[in-house]
């Protein structure tokens, strides 16, 4: 069926990032969104929906009819989303009819079907297309041809004398199945639809199948993946989820495939990336590198992904940013008995095997709820399970949310969640931008939530470097509204809203198109993260959390509740003991401030790290060890490779670091030089690997070769950053053909351009080949004369 002109667009919406407004398909008040729609149609069904009028019946029936033939053998995700348009313009017709007397709409919707033929025709190549399943360009002009043949011969059918056309009065069943059987309909009795049109019927039907016949033939002949002229198969669309042929793990570009790919990748940034004039200088960069030729040599198209995503992200330092290779998974499973599941059952039923985001809800010794949300769906999907979350926090008397592993998601799980920390009274959350549409719409929490609120409760939000976009947004906007604690690390620092594209059937890119606008602080957290309230590792911040929350409830405790006070008691000493044996300070908050440098010298022979940070990505973490061939956790080392590495330089012990994955290992201290002083260590290391240069940072993928570096860095900065402005000094760094073991060796440094200020000494090690031993000791803070 023809669309309106003013429809939305048939894209795809791209990723649960992007922000869906509903809106009626004409722009009239209501909701023509799939979700919207059905929950309006299950509480107020259209006072036409059962149509009193056979003639009205059978144009809806019609156009279901049709609507299945052209969207037949169609890729699922094609075909679902198609019929489920159709279905939200059929709605919207009925409703209409209510309100008239029912023939101008079903004049309206044949003549819609009929003008929409070679549309809807056109539509189907197209896509088949896209999906990789049909290359020949003239097809679509004979489809469109043939729809036009259609549209003369089914004209001639319907004609018929206004006066001779009664409306009908036999209803036959639910509109709403999209098979039903149209001859019932036609064969009712009392002659309401035995006219003139009637006795043209054969004739339209025969018309419609030579018509789809031809028009579809040449497609359904390319089932088979097509061959190109070099007579090499080409790869199909991963929507194709039918497909049974297995597909390469990887395909050889050519020269004229690379630069397809730069030039659709490009096309989208310019016309979509959020920032126009940070799109001009991608491309700069990007027509730069293709002019010397640097991509010349690459022939896999995983590894030409991973490279344009790396040369754009050099500009635009923008996270959500990415070309994406597409490999064709393997098929479904066949579908259970009583037929296959719908698009939307089928994403019900993944979204429900991971619970919908919510991985754990419980509640902590103390009275104290928890949450753990790995990721924000929808609230079409998710809201009955965070409704129930919610619910069960309600009686606890502080909130923990775990945002630690959570990527993001849907911006309106965010709004829905946070709703039930504020009341009633709708307050305002975001303005979010739009450059496609050039719109700005907010966001707003809700005047209703199912269930009790929690708004007198204090709540404490748990992070990591791995907390990103949605969970930084949820982060983001209660900090800054002052409702609720931030504890942990600084956020990974990616705000933009993102909507997919396709540049071919092999390569896609994530398009950053859209970008919050705090009613705060009238910006967002691109690029820099959310900054914590209280700064401590993500592997103890719920420790941290659920200690501050005790001890602020153990000094509200009402006399009458001698239960819950000794539980808050022992849970407080227990998280106290277990906080001072780790890498964080006991005191929490005040873990973060700054040494005199006078009083920082530390060699470790406390035998713990308690006075410094420890921040981790991964495998692994920084200890301090007695004996060289003894792990210090035998759970986080590599049982194929001896923990073996010299002798701690001075005293008994030594800080080093042991993994038995890949990882990201950082310990850290703030120091406040008062005065002039020179720095002294001894720094030594044992690689299975070889170095690289390449930077240590949880946002981007650990780095393939392993690397140890130590610097003074800015104590405002991200304890990863590698940034220019961030780095005061780099004291020492592993480099490529380094050799593969450093006996302890010592390392001076003067730090009196810095006399004065507050930095920060970091050690860094990561690695993703192989054991990686990188260790320090004997630190020290000389003070050296005027």
């Amino acid at each position: 069926m023809g669309r309106r002109a003013n429809s939305r667009s048939r894209e795809s919406s791209g990723s649960p990032h992007v922000r869906s407004y509903c809106c009626r398909r004409d722009r009239r008040s209501g909701s023509a969104c799939d979700t919207s729609r059905k929950i309006s149609e299950a509480s107020s069904a259209p006072s036409g929906a059962r149509m009193t009028s056979l003639l009205m019946r059978l144009a809806v029936n019609c156009v279901r009819r049709w609507t299945w033939l052209y969207t037949w053998r169609m890729p699922p995700a094609f075909r679902e989303t198609r019929r489920a348009e159709i279905e939200s313009d059929l709605w919207e017709c009925q409703c209409d009819a209510a309100e008239d007397d029912g023939v101008g709409s079903t004049l309206h919707v044949l003549c819609r079907l009929l003008i929409g033929i070679p549309d809807d025709l056109g539509w189907r190549v197209e896509q088949a297309a896209a999906a990789g399943t049909l290359t020949q360009r003239s097809i679509a002009l004979s489809a469109r041809v043939a729809g036009a043949a259609l549209c003369i011969c089914a004209l001639w059918v319907i004609h018929a004398d206004a006066s001779r056309r009664r409306p009908a009065t036999v209803v036959a069943g639910p509109a709403a199945v999209f098979d039903q059987d149209i001859e019932g309909i036609m064969t009712t009795p009392a002659g309401h639809v035995r006219h003139s049109a009637g006795r043209r019927l054969p004739l339209l039907t025969a018309g419609i199948v030579a018509t789809v016949g031809v028009s579809m033939l040449p497609h359904l002949a390319a089932q088979s993946p097509p061959r190109a002229a070099n007579g090499r198969g080409l790869a199909a669309s991963p929507v194709l989820v039918a497909q049974n042929t297995a597909q390469p793990s990887d395909i050889t570009l050519d020269a004229a495939a690379r630069a397809e790919v730069i030039d659709g990748a490009l096309k989208a940034l310019n016309e979509a990336y959020v920032f126009p004039e940070v799109a001009k200088k991608m491309e700069e960069a990007i027509r730069a590198r293709q002019r010397r030729k640097e991509y010349d040599g690459i022939t896999s198209g995983r590894r030409f992904a991973q490279l344009l995503t790396e040369h754009l992200r050099a500009v635009s330092h923008d996270l959500h940013l990415g070309v994406n290779f597409i490999q064709q998974g393997p098929p479904p499973p066949p579908p259970a008995p009583g037929g296959a599941q719908t698009l939307e059952e089928r994403q019900r039923t993944i979204a429900g095997r991971q619970n919908f985001g919510f991985a754990r809800v419980e509640r902590l010794a103390g009275n104290i709820g928890y949450v753990d949300i790995r990721g924000f769906m929808g609230p079409a999907l998710a809201g009955e399970t965070a409704t129930a979350a919610m619910t069960f926090l309600a009686s606890t008397d502080a909130v923990i949310f775990d945002m630690r592993q959570n990527g993001g998601g849907d911006p309106t799980m965010v709004a829905f969640i946070t709703s039930y920390l504020f009341g009633p009274r709708s307050v305002h959350l975001n303005d979010f931008y739009s450059r496609p549409t050039n719109e700005t719409r907010p966001s707003w929490t809700l005047p209703y939530v199912p269930g009790r609120r929690l708004t007198n409760k204090d709540v404490y939000v748990l992070t990591s470097s791995r907390t990103f976009s949605g969970a930084e947004e949820f982060t983001y906007n209660l900090k800054h509204l002052k409702r609720a604690t931030v504890v942990g690390e600084t956020t990974g620092g990616g705000a933009h809203t993102v909507a997919g594209r396709r540049i071919n059937n092999q390569f896609a890119i994530n398009v950053p198109s859209g970008r919050p606008i705090n009613a705060v602080t009238k910006t967002n957290w691109e690029g820099v993260g959310v900054e914590p309230d209280v700064k401590v590792s993500a592997d103890n911040a719920l420790k941290a959390a659920h200690l501050m929350a005790l001890e602020k409830q153990q000094q509200a405790l009402p006399p009458d509740a001698p239960g819950l006070r000794n539980e808050v008691t022992v849970t407080i000493q227990s998280l106290r003991e277990e906080l001072g044996a780790l890498a964080p300070s006991v005191a929490i908050a005040d873990s973060v401030k700054a040494v005199p440098a006078s009083k920082a010298s530390e060699d470790f022979e406390s035998g713990t790290l308690a006075n410094w940070q420890i921040d981790q990505t991964g495998a692994g973490s920084w200890f301090s060890y007695t004996n060289g061939k003894t792990p210090p956790d035998p759970s986080r080392s590599d049982p194929n490779f001896p923990f073996e590495v010299p002798d701690p330089p001075q005293g008994k012990f030594a800080a080093v670091t042991d993994e038995n994955g890949p990882g990201r290992r950082i310990l850290y201290r703030d120091i406040t030089l008062d005065g002039r002083y020179l720095l002294r260590l001894t720094v030594f290391y044992v690689n299975v690997g070889t170095f690289s240069a390449a930077t240590i940072s949880s946002r981007n993928t650990i780095s393939d070769e392993p690397q140890y570096r130590i610097d003074l860095v800015s104590a405002s900065a991200p304890v990863d950053s590698v940034a220019k402005e961030h780095v005061l000094a780099n004291i020492f760094q592993a480099h490529p053909g380094d050799p593969p073991r450093l006996p302890p060796t010592e390392v001076t440094f003067d730090l009196s351009p810095w006399a004065g200020q507050t930095i920060r000494l970091r050690f860094a090690a990561a690695d993703n080949q192989g054991p990686l031993h990188a260790g320090v000791d004997n630190i020290r803070f000389e003070r050296r004369e005027p």
